[in-house]
């Protein structure tokens, strides 16, 4: 889960559970969905809690991170 603060600091998150796999030769590898801030994260004085992070994935794919969906997310 990302913290206001963490929003505030931190330039890489995942989505959801990092998951190790094995491949079909013996090797093992990580999957991870990799999102990128992509602004400065913006913050409400009179509602201290609530935070919004721009993030991006890949090229077409943006979004933000709010105290809604802080729970799908998890820094580095």
């Amino acid at each position: 889960m990302v913290t206001k603060k963490q929003a505030m600091l931190c330039q890489e998150f995942h989505q959801g559970k990092c998951t190790k796999f094995q491949g079909p030769r013996g090797g093992t590898a990580m999957l991870q969905i990799r999102w990128y801030a992509n602004g400065s994260c913006q913050t409400w004085v009179r509602s201290p809690e609530r935070f919004r992070l721009p993030v991006k994935h890949g090229v077409y794919a943006f979004g933000y991170i709010t105290e809604e969906n802080q729970r799908m997310f998890h820094t580095v």
